[in-house]
């Protein structure tokens, strides 16, 4: 579970963030964006759940204007959280715990995506997700399914 935790005191953040983009006549287009957050916490042990940077490199390509492939790598830095440890001995000793703060692992993952306008406003798609099959653990002690592949069906009203 998470509990909320915020300093009382004035949180500072620095956040830098960059973008470009090519785009080729609607038909190809690559990306690449980053984003730095420097935090600087007065009361609190880390900012929890809080990367200090993430990016994404990202494209799609349009074919035929039927079918649009598209592809994602994105980094996601290592952040903290907290967890509780039993401490104490055997009984009948009492037994108490501690809060210990642990980073996670930095996240990097692969998304693929296809989608096939078979009318104007009917489509098919599938994507997979995490497609280097890591235990990505966003939050900690939260890890993600390795491989997720969806597959569905889109019309638009």
């Amino acid at each position: 579970k998470f509990d909320l935790v915020y300093d009382p005191k004035a949180t500072q953040l620095v956040n830098i963030h960059g973008e470009i983009i090519y785009n080729q006549a609607e038909q190809f287009r690559l990306g690449f964006r980053a984003d730095y957050n420097g935090y600087n916490v007065k009361t609190l042990a880390q900012p929890f759940h809080r990367p200090a940077f993430q990016s994404v490199l990202f494209g799609t390509y349009n074919v035929y204007e039927k079918l649009l492939l598209g592809a994602e790598l994105y980094t996601i830095s290592s952040s903290y959280g907290s967890v509780r440890r039993r401490q104490g001995g055997p009984a009948p000793l009492p037994v108490s715990f501690r809060e210990v703060v642990q980073p996670t692992q930095t996240v990097i993952d692969l998304n693929l995506r296809a989608d096939y306008r078979m009318l104007e406003n009917l489509s098919i798609f599938a994507l997979g997700n995490n497609l280097l099959g890591r235990s990505n653990e966003r939050f900690l002690n939260y890890p993600v399914k390795k491989i997720n592949v969806l597959a569905g069906v889109t019309y638009d009203f």
